[in-house]
Parts: structure tokens; sequence; C-alpha cells
């Protein structure tokens, strides 16, 4: 009977598929993609603080009514509740030819995602197995929906087709990061940017940023690639990795962020000394072309924040 029961248990856990993760979404992403951006959303709505503000504060977009709110009930969607994992990725292609796509890993009602987008103007295209929406009407190259029980994928046609069809190895730029061990898709959220030279141009807001920035923004002109990372556990903590385009410039690189870190200890010492200690705590290292920070902010810094920005929400706005 115990041998029977443990057979059953196993042959109904294996029966309910796994929630998505970015790793698994990453797979979808287009080969060439340049920024590629994911958060594990099932993680972080685990997390006992997370919990804990979402029973005492109500999503924003929730309870007010309007639009949004009757959106999401017509779509049978609580983004709360429903979205497991999310990632975005961007290419910027010679010619112009730019192109996204969003997926978004879950529990989804596709019947009532389609019904609704379509009672809003959005057109079926027929003739595949899975419901695929264009947004609009008017234009050709409107954002087009692939919609699945665990999967929503947004984005311009050739991204939504090739992910709905899971023919891609997925971005390039992930895989090696991964592979160096650079890159981990299972922090809470995480970030890969690859700069072309073309994009190193000198930042508009040099002149109008303060002293300390415009070091950093200077040097950042050098940097080829860029890794963050946020994982939420006892303590928030935060990475970041760049790699410049020669050791020289990697050097002005930390020197810059060693720079803008001492001038806001400066500031935080008399307008805001809660975050002296957090910012006393940050770590700068540089390894030939390689400059490395990493952060930890205390969850109860974290909590006195947002309760901060929900008592400026909730108050009336004084006239």
């Amino acid at each position: 009977m115990f041998a029977l029961t443990c057979s059953l248990l196993l042959a109904a856990t294996a029966a309910v598929p796994a929630a998505p993760t970015p790793a698994d979404l990453v797979r979808l992403t287009p080969p060439d993609a340049q920024v590629v951006m994911g958060i594990h959303a099932a993680a972080l709505r685990s997390h006992p603080a997370v919990q804990t503000w979402l029973a005492n504060h109500q999503a924003p977009w929730r309870g007010r009514g309007g639009e949004a709110d009757a959106l999401l009930e017509e779509l049978g969607l609580d983004p709360l509740r429903d979205v497991d994992a999310s990632v975005l990725a961007a290419v910027d292609r010679p010619g112009g030819e730019d192109s996204w796509v969003l997926l978004l890993g879950g529990s989804f009602d596709p019947a009532s995602m389609t019904a609704a987008l379509v009672k809003r103007g959005a057109t079926l295209v027929p003739g595949l197995p899975y419901p695929l929406l264009r947004t609009s009407e008017e234009t050709g190259d409107a954002p087009l929906m692939a919609l699945f029980d665990q999967l929503v994928v947004v984005g311009d046609e050739r991204s939504v087709l090739t992910a709905a069809s899971g023919a891609t190895m997925g971005a390039g730029v992930v895989r090696v990061e991964r592979a160096a061990g650079r890159l981990d898709p299972a922090a809470t959220s995480w970030l890969v940017v690859d700069i072309p030279p073309v994009l190193r141009q000198p930042p508009q807001v040099l002149d109008g940023a303060p002293e300390a920035m415009r070091g950093l923004l200077a040097a950042s002109r050098a940097v080829e690639r860029v890794i963050m990372h946020a994982r939420l556990g006892e303590v928030l903590e935060l990475s970041g990795w760049a790699r410049a385009d020669a050791p020289d410039n990697a050097e002005l690189l930390y020197d810059a962020a060693k720079g803008m870190v001492a001038a806001l200890r400066l500031t935080a010492q008399g307008r805001h000394p809660e975050f002296l200690e957090v910012l006393r705590q940050v770590r700068i290292t540089r390894r030939e072309r390689e400059v490395i920070g990493t952060a930890t902010i205390p969850l109860a810094l974290i909590e006195q924040l947002a309760e901060s920005a929900a008592q400026n929400v909730r108050r009336p706005t004084e006239r």
C-alpha cells in the first residue's frame, strides 16, 4: 500500500508541469539579441518579505477600477498570481530592422485572453495550431501576441513566430556568459547587455550630470558588455560586471566608479544617513579589462523605503 501511494504521488507530481523560469524562457530569445533581461517572478513572490508587503499593500493596478482593471478581468489575468517568469530581449540590427520579444511564463487561459483581445480590436491570424493575434488592424507591423497555457509571447512578427515554434537556441550572449559563469539565470533578476561600437557614443546627459556621475558616464563609453544581478534572500544582493575594450579604459572605469561611490557617501552623511552603511559595504574590484561591483541592502531598509513610497501614494494631493 505504501509503495502504491508513493507511485501515485510521483505520477501526480510528474503530470503537473513545473512553473517556467527565466532559464526556460531565455531559450526562446533571438540568437542575436544584444539586450536580455530576466525576472524570476515566482521566486520573488514566494519570498516572505514580499508576501508580507503584498498582504499589506494592494497592487497599484488593482482595486482602483478603470481600464486596467477591466482589461485584466476580461483577460482572466492576475499578474501577481499568474506570471512566474518574464524575459525581455531586444536586437538592434543594421539597416534599422530592430526587433524585440517579451516572454511571459506562468498560468494563462488562452481562450479568455483571445476573446478579450479580439473584443478590443485585435485580429486573430488563421491557420496556426495556437492563438496568434495582431494587436491592430491598421498597420502590418503591429506587435503580435502568441498565447499558450504556460507561455505568452509578444513582439515583432519574426521574433514571435520563431519563439512560438521553439526553433531557436536562445541569445548567444546569454549562452556565452552563462558558460563562463558570469551570468546566473537562476538569480531573482538579471540583465546582460552587449554594446556594439556604434552605440558607444558620448552620453547626451554629461553636461547636466553631477561631477562624479560625469566621470562614470564618460568612462562607460569604453564598455563592451555589462551583466547585472539582483538576488533576494536574507538581504538584497546586487552585483554588476563590465568589460572594457582595453585595460587602460577598465582602470578609468574603475576609478570613476570608486569616485562616484565616495561622492555618494559624502552626500549620504548629511541627507540620507540610512544609506551610509550600505555605501560603506560597496565593493569595487578590477581585473585586466573587467570591473566588478557588489552591494548588499538590508531588507529592513527596503521595507522602510517601500512603506514610505506606499504612504506617498496614499497621501492626498496637497493643494
